[in-house]
């Protein structure tokens, strides 16, 4: 994916976003009841048509994965398909950080 191919989901996140919280406005749900969105922005690096062999690759394709984990809930819930996302997100940063 590239930073452009990917923003039209960006987009229709934050539009999904901007949904619920104008219906919690006009509910006259409490701020303190609000739910708060997780920022969504599209990355800057590509990993279009490339293996990703090394942790940066595998770290910018976890920025991909993770737009389409909220594309497909709106905001990311817990389930098994999710959880293992997490683990592999979370292996790749730690590929990045290791020496």
């Amino acid at each position: 994916m590239t930073p452009s191919g990917i923003q039209p989901e960006v987009d229709a996140i934050k539009a999904a976003q901007q949904k619920i919280a104008t219906a919690q406005k006009n509910a006259n749900v409490s701020a303190s009841k609000q739910f708060t969105f997780t920022k969504v922005e599209a990355p800057s690096c590509s990993v279009a048509g490339k293996q990703v062999k090394d942790g940066s690759s595998a770290l910018c394709f976890g920025r991909y994965m993770r737009i389409h984990a909220f594309g497909a809930t709106g905001q990311p819930a817990s389930n098994d398909a999710r959880n293992v996302w997490i683990t592999e997100t979370e292996a790749a940063r730690k590929r990045l950080r290791s020496p």
